[in-house]
């Protein structure tokens, strides 16, 4: 039921007028922004509904930001008060805050790929899509093996393609406008371990810089985190002990990464989440938390201008299972051994960072397993041992997450 319209001339506490805005179409980020420049004067429908577009233009010069703002005053001022839904695109859904409204409303409650791991039925299937899909279905595979649970990973593997969505957008640097650049360096800042990405130097040497620098550090270290794909992704724990990343301080839940890979890969998601798999149960997981981004690389979608599609062939994701080293079983058995391995992870104690640079103690086994942050390079050779890959590892530049494309 839909919250009652406020008195047009009652003061509206700050979090309620900034939840009016949100509801009505305005990004979080972009109503707090201007509650930092006008909430004093527009804190009643009546001053909202006396603010003139000069006046506006004035407080928020971005185009596109204003029309957001424009659009949710007039249904505040309207008297509207259910949430309206706003309409994203492609690749840059992932560059959206998560908001109330942003919850589908018939969402799945079971979460089943009915993943087809028979290489000959998988080979000829080939599709077309952009990188985002591909990338998380791909992190989704990782943290599987990793030993997190469907919910778990589905959660995760949405909050890393975020991330990787705003730092490739930003390192092209003509997705997003100057505010949304400002708006998007700030959340990447807020994760563990990059307090100071991309940040301007600052020459002062007061002690009031030196103890807020000391104070924000001590703050984001609180935060729980697991490592995958190198990245840092926060999570909270659940009651029930199993895990969720949070984007922006909210909690994501795992349909939202589920419906973006069927919705995406349609009829052929069996398919491709089953060949991913068979690609990361090849893998030990210490083996998958090295070589995981250059996997991606050689079967993500071939394209050069971003949100564009293009094709993804299952016969390149199943040329990156792991040859068998000499001793070990053929080819064909691969797909028979692995496939209790989760149900062989769930069983081991999985390690746990309570914040930047602590590892935690050993956790039971709902707590999330570390992914090393290694290097990857541009191309495994299948007769490598893992001990000599990871030597040439060591002698490669690390460059690979900045240059990281979804």
């Amino acid at each position: 039921m839909p919250d009652t319209p406020p008195d047009p001339d009652a003061v509206v506490p700050l979090q309620q007028w900034l939840k009016l805005l949100t509801a009505q179409g305005a990004p979080m980020r972009v109503a707090m922004a201007f509650a930092a420049k006008a909430y004093k004067d527009t804190n009643t429908v009546t001053k909202l509904k006396a603010l003139t577009p000069a006046q506006l233009a004035a407080l928020v010069p971005d185009k596109d930001t204003r029309k957001f703002l424009t659009n949710a005053i007039k249904g505040v001022v309207a008297g509207n008060t259910a949430p309206v839904k706003r309409r994203g695109g492609r690749d840059s859904d992932l560059l959206r805050p998560l908001g109330d409204g942003d919850a589908p409303t018939n969402v799945p409650t079971v979460f089943e790929f009915h993943e087809i791991t028979d290489v000959e039925a998988v080979l000829p299937v080939s599709l077309t899509c952009n990188r985002a899909p591909i990338k998380t279905a791909w992190c989704y595979a990782v943290a599987r093996r990793l030993g997190f649970d469907v919910a778990e990973a589905l959660s995760i593997a949405h909050v890393y393609v975020h991330i990787s969505s705003l730092k490739h957008a930003l390192g092209l640097g003509n997705i997003l406008d100057a505010q949304q650049t400002r708006e998007a360096e700030e959340e990447i800042r807020e994760l563990p371990g990059e307090h100071d990405y991309r940040k301007p130097a600052d020459n002062s040497r007061s002690w009031r810089h030196n103890r807020d620098a000391k104070v924000e550090k001590a703050v984001g270290s609180s935060q729980p985190w697991v490592g995958i794909l190198k990245a840092k992704i926060p999570v909270v724990e659940r009651p029930d002990g199993t895990w969720r990343a949070i984007q922006k301080g909210a909690v994501v839940e795992p349909s939202v990464a589920f419906l973006y890979i069927t919705r995406a890969l349609k009829d052929y998601t069996p398919h491709v989440m089953g060949a991913l798999q068979l690609v990361a149960e090849s893998y030990e997981p210490h083996e998958l938390d090295v070589v995981g981004l250059h996997l991606y690389t050689a079967f993500k979608p071939d394209v050069v201008e971003w949100g564009q599609r293009g094709s993804v062939s299952v016969a390149d994701i199943l040329e990156q299972i792991k040859a068998p080293v000499a001793g070990s079983p053929a080819p064909d058995t691969v797909q028979d051994e692995t496939e209790d391995v989760h149900d062989q992870d769930k069983d081991k104690d999985k390690d746990v960072h309570s914040g930047d640079g602590d590892r935690g103690t050993k956790r039971p086994a709902s707590d999330p397993p570390e992914a090393a942050v290694t290097d990857t390079p541009a191309k495994k050779q299948r007769d490598m041992t893992v001990e000599e890959y990871e030597a040439m590892l060591d002698a490669e530049d690390d460059s690979v997450w900045d240059q990281v494309q979804v």
